[in-house]
This record gives C-alpha cells, sequence and structure tokens, in this order.
C-alpha cells in the first residue's frame, strides 16, 4: 500500500494552484486501483509527469481530458483554445510546476528530487500498481495517478 504522506502534499498543492490560478475549488472522489480495462480513464490523454528520486522513487501524473485543458487554458488566458496545441501543453506544464513547488514544501522526506514536469499526449503510468485519486473542478474531472514508494531501511512507513 502506499503511504498517504506522500500522496497528500500533491492533493493540497492541487487544490492550491487550482484555487488560486484559476479561482476554482477542487474535490478529491474516492482513491482507486489502476486497471488496464479502465477505458472510461482513456480520455485523459494530457499528462504532466513528475518523477521522484532519492529516498524516495516513483512518479505522479497529473492526467487531464482536452476539455478540461481548454477550459484551465480559457481561466488563465480568457479566450479559448480551439485545438489542444503546444500553447495549452506549456500552460498544463506550468500548472504541473506549480504544484510541483508547493508539494516539495511539505514533502516529508527529505533526499527526494522531484523532476520538472513533462507534459505529453498520453498515459505514462501504464504499469501497476498506480493508484487513481479523480478531482471534481467547476471545468470537470481529471486525474493524479501515482507508483511512490520508499528506498532503504532508513525510513519510518505509515501505511
Amino acid at each position: 500500500m502506499m503511504d498517504v504522506r506522500f500522496i497528500n502534499p500533491f492533493l493540497s498543492a492541487v487544490g492550491l494552484v487550482l484555487r488560486t490560478m484559476a479561482d476554482m475549488s477542487v474535490a478529491v472522489g474516492k482513491p482507486h486501483l489502476k486497471t488496464m480495462r479502465a477505458n472510461a480513464d482513456r480520455i485523459y490523454t494530457v499528462s504532466a509527469l513528475i518523477e521522484l528520486s532519492g529516498s524516495v522513487k516513483g512518479a505522479v501524473c497529473m492526467r487531464f481530458s482536452p476539455a478540461v485543458v481548454s477550459a484551465l487554458v480559457k481561466s488563465f488566458s480568457g479566450a479559448a483554445p480551439k485545438q489542444i496545441d503546444d500553447d495549452c501543453l506549456d500552460a498544463i506544464g506550468e500548472i504541473a510546476n506549480m504544484v510541483v513547488g508547493n508539494a516539495r514544501k511539505d514533502f516529508p522526506i527529505g533526499n527526494t528530487t522531484m523532476s520538472l514536469p513533462k507534459v505529453s499526449i498520453g498515459d505514462p503510468l501504464e504499469d501497476p500498481p498506480v493508484l487513481v485519486l479523480p478531482f471534481e473542478c467547476a471545468c470537470g474531472r481529471f486525474l493524479i495517478e501515482a507508483r511512490i514508494k520508499t528506498v532503504g531501511d532508513d525510513l519510518e512507513r505509515t501505511e
């Protein structure tokens, strides 16, 4: 089971960033494990992957549908994009970068590095186990997916 201390900083950071930057509140749905038959999750085609290394290894991925990406871009720029283009991907990268900055402050384990977000089209976290946290906001639903584990015996675990 994944340690919630590694997930909570990202949950808080997502709420803070969207509230501050897009004037949107978020609600976290019921977490579940990702399954390969979860075809409904395939609509979340825009991904921002954050890799973790050091005392904690793994990744956190923010996944958005094109409709949510468009709504977020519109909330920042005032104009809805006609299609998901490089500017949209840059905007998602900026959101993810702010999430990383805020999550890093509250992350419970030192000696952990968080990468710059890598924004792409697709699903970068396919291999199980992956924890899926659905979020609801004014512009729709998006996902946070995580696969995180501790490295070494010197770390205290709370499961």
